[in-house]
């Protein structure tokens, strides 16, 4: 099972392909949709997470409490970013 979070993307942070020793970033020739495609494709929550910094509501969003196993991946490049099997519940929401 695949699932699809709103996370931001640190337009700060360096590619890994411009790294000293990295092999060639897969995601290098990705291009960021425009913010009217991604208004288009997202929910309002999503947008407002993934393009002003916005932060879900705690125990409001579909996998607070989700044990089903699977990928996460983000919701705008569709890159994976952990597995279920890292999931760690902090208890504080």
């Amino acid at each position: 099972m695949v699932f699809t979070l709103s996370v931001g993307i640190d337009a700060g942070a360096q590619p890994a392909s411009t790294l000293k020793g990295a092999e060639r970033d897969p995601m290098s020739d990705y291009k960021r949709p425009s913010q009217m495609e991604l208004r288009e494709k997202l929910s309002p929550q999503q947008f407002e997470v993934v393009c002003n910094e916005a932060t879900e509501p705690p125990f409001q969003n579909a996998y607070w409490n989700s044990h089903e196993p699977g990928i996460y991946v983000d919701v705008v490049s569709g890159e994976p970013l952990f597995s279920s099997t890292d999931k760690f519940d902090s208890g504080t929401g």
